[in-house]
Parts: structure tokens; C-alpha cells; sequence
């Protein structure tokens, strides 16, 4: 099971479609068992071969992990209100939970004229330059809080915040306007978001719905509220249990 799981770890948001070579390299296994390994993977669809000859994330895959509880409860009573929010906007929706340091996307809704992005669902998002990362930040358990705020905030546009006290002061800001807002943070730079939390019975912050928008389409004020109440509308089926 451990080379199997070394094979599955060669593959990320980076490394999306892998030669054989590079993922004996990445997995760190002889070329004979990746070989072995990679072709049993192929059989049970864990991975899929492309007329290139290299290797991506197969169906069985996605399908297994769209079972995940974490994510299952909240896809199905979020879509509804995420469809509504894209059918009004035209633009990419967003529904992200926090893994470790880092955010998930778990649902992205997005149309043939809404921009390019770097990310996909399934991908990683920095907590400290997207929107829906920020919300997600400024409603983590301390401990995380302050590894991400001690740790190396990274630069991914000129425009991202990396000093810690800075970012600190923009985590309050989140919390007491309950929403963020992210301009250029991160690539593409002429990408703009907006994002609120989705909230437990406890108060505890369970996911962010989150909208990315092009520069062009100027002020991200008019896109709060919507983003707001699709938001505070999935808190509030999440809570009542339906």
C-alpha cells in the first residue's frame, strides 16, 4: 500500500499528467515496480494513459473522492445555491475547505466565457492570497493561525500580502466585515475574488464559497452581498439538518 500511495503522491496541482520516468522519479521507486504499479493503477481507472503516452488522475479516483463525508453533505446542499449565484454572475463559484495549511477546492461551477484560471477542483489554493483561503485563515483554530502567520508567506504575485503582521490585520478585517477580498494576489494577477464562510452549528468555519472575477469587470463591491447571502443560505441548510 505504501508504493501505491508513493505512486498516487507523485501526481499534484503542479504535476498533473506524468511520464513514467517522472513519476519513478517523484515516487522514488525502481523503474520495474512503478512500471508494475502504474499499469495495475491503470486497470482499477486510480489512473488513466493519455494518446501521449503519460499518466493522469483516473475517473475511479474522483468518483471515490467525491464520496469523501467531509465534502459529500456540503457539495449536495451547496450546489443549489452556488448554481443560483453563477446563473446571476457568469463567473467561476468556488467551494473550498481547508486541508492542513492549505485550501481544497472541492466544487468549482464556471461557464465557456469565464476566465482561465491556474487552479482546478481537486487543486490547492494558498490560504494567505485567495479570498477563500483568507476566510478560511481567519476562522482557523489558533494553532494554525499562527503556523501559517510564522511560517513563509509566499509571493506568488507582487501584489501578495507576505508579512505577517499585515496579513494579521487583513484576517480581522475578515472577521469583523464577515467576507474577503483578493486582488492579484495570485496567478493570473488580473484575477479578482470575493469569498464568505459557510458555518457549523457551532460556529465553526466549515468551508468558503468564493467568486473569481476579471480585473476588467472592476469594483468587487456589488458582488459582496451575493456572495454573502449564497453563503449564509448554505450555513443555514447545513444547520437545520436538511
Amino acid at each position: 500500500m505504501g508504493r501505491v500511495a508513493d505512486v498516487m503522491g507523485a501526481f499534484d496541482t503542479r504535476h498533473s499528467e506524468l511520464t513514467l520516468a517522472q513519476i519513478t522519479h517523484h515516487a522514488g521507486l525502481a523503474h520495474a515496480t512503478a512500471r508494475r504499479l502504474v499499469k495495475e493503477l491503470c486497470a482499477a481507472r486510480f489512473l488513466a494513459q493519455t494518446p501521449h503516452g503519460t499518466y493522469v488522475v483516473g475517473i475511479r479516483l474522483w468518483e471515490i473522492g467525491a464520496l469523501a463525508p467531509s465534502s459529500l453533505p456540503l457539495r449536495r446542499i451547496a450546489m443549489p445555491y452556488m448554481q443560483v449565484l453563477h446563473d446571476s454572475l457568469r463567473e467561476h463559484v468556488q467551494l473550498v475547505v481547508r486541508d492542513g495549511n492549505e485550501g481544497l477546492i472541492v466544487e468549482r461551477l464556471s461557464g465557456p466565457r469565464t476566465m482561465k484560471l491556474v487552479s482546478r477542483p481537486g487543486g490547492r489554493l494558498p490560504l494567505h492570497t485567495s479570498a477563500a483561503g483568507k476566510v478560511l485563515l481567519a476562522y482557523a483554530p489558533p494553532e494554525t493561525l499562527n503556523q501559517v502567520l510564522d511560517g513563509h508567506l509566499a509571493e506568488h504575485t507582487p501584489k501578495s500580502i507576505t508579512d505577517s503582521d499585515a496579513l494579521r490585520s487583513e484576517l480581522a478585517a475578515v472577521r469583523s466585515n464577515g467576507h474577503a477580498t483578493v486582488r492579484g494576489e495570485m496567478p493570473p494577477v488580473e484575477a479578482n475574488s470575493v469569498a464568505a464562510g459557510i458555518f457549523g452549528r457551532e460556529g465553526d468555519i466549515i468551508a468558503a464559497m468564493s467568486v473569481v472575477v476579471p480585473s476588467s469587470r472592476g469594483s468587487l463591491q456589488p458582488l459582496i452581498p451575493a456572495v454573502m447571502s449564497a453563503a449564509r443560505a448554505v450555513t443555514t441548510t447545513l444547520r437545520s439538518g436538511r
